[in-house]
């Protein structure tokens, strides 16, 4: 990952953990994310950082796919119809993406369903 991403290193958060009001193992995520002032943390994990900092709120990848396309659907459109173009092994439609997301994005799954519908 530090290769993939070497930006998203968050260094200097230590010294909030302890102050973190979410599930004991998972503070050290809401401490980090606080230490950059990040505002959302993506988890599946919702039930461990149902406390948070006030600044900071915790969200599915579901609800922010969700909240993405009701922003900018074309966006998102455009960024998983880009995905399927790069991926060759095995080869992806852009449903097929989503296909595979629905398992865990179940809402993001439908909107994109009703959208292709509507485009049609």
């Amino acid at each position: 990952m530090e290769t993939a991403f070497p930006s998203a290193l968050v260094d200097n958060y230590q010294h909030l953990t302890s102050t973190m009001p979410n599930h004991v193992k998972d503070r050290h995520v809401a401490a980090a994310a606080t230490a950059i002032g990040a505002t959302v943390i993506v988890t599946s994990n919702i039930r461990d950082f149902r406390a948070l900092p006030p600044t900071l709120s915790a969200v599915t990848p579901d609800t922010l796919f969700q909240r993405l396309w009701a922003e900018n659907a074309d966006l998102v459109r455009t960024a998983i119809q880009r995905q399927a173009r790069t991926l060759i092994k095995p080869e992806l439609t852009p449903d097929m993406i989503v296909e595979r997301l629905q398992i865990t994005m179940p809402g993001f799954a439908r909107l994109w369903r009703e959208g292709e519908k509507s485009s049609a």
